[in-house]
Formats: structure tokens, sequence, C-alpha cells
């Protein structure tokens, strides 16, 4: 294999590595035993990304989450992160 090939299969493997890390999905399970999914946006973020599917009721979405002892603000929500809960009643969010 020439040497500039070999550089270029480590700079991807470098690449989706760091893509890997960030684009991990965490469960939180929350008061009410629902578990929500959620996605590192940053070292101190998250972005929601879904809740249980066919979940019925309302959800309270938390201000911020514990992982591993870690807080992290919830920041965002992901397009697509209430996609088959169609017995969803209300959504609470908080200000972040």
């Amino acid at each position: 294999m020439k040497p500039k090939h070999l550089i270029f299969l480590f700079f991807m493997f470098f690449c989706l590595n760091g893509t890997i890390a960030w684009g991990q999905d965490i469960e939180v399970v929350n008061d009410d035993g629902v578990s929500i999914f959620y996605n590192f946006s940053s070292d101190q973020t998250v972005e929601l990304q879904s809740i249980e599917p066919d979940y019925e009721g309302s959800v309270s979405i938390p201000q911020s989450v514990t992982y591993n002892g870690t807080n992290y603000a919830v920041t965002s929500i992901g397009s697509g992160a209430f996609d088959g809960c169609t017995g969803l009643t209300s959504i609470e969010m908080p200000n972040t």
C-alpha cells in the first residue's frame, strides 16, 4: 500500500473515532420510569434524541441529566424525537 493511502486511512480512522465518541447515545430513565435517549452535543450538553416508542401521556424534559456522575444540560431536541408517540398528550420543557 502506498504511504499516502496509509495516511488517508489513519486520518479517516481518527475522524470516525471522534464522531463515534460524540454521537454516542445515553439512556436516562426519568422519575416516571420513561426511557429518554440523548446524544452528547458537547462536553457539557446533550440533545434529546428520542423517548420510548409508543409512549402515551405527558412527558417532562429535565433541565439537566446525570450520566456517569457528570451533569449535562439538555439544550436541544432532535428532529423526530417524538416519532411514534401518537399517544403523547403534553410535553413540559425547561428554559434551557
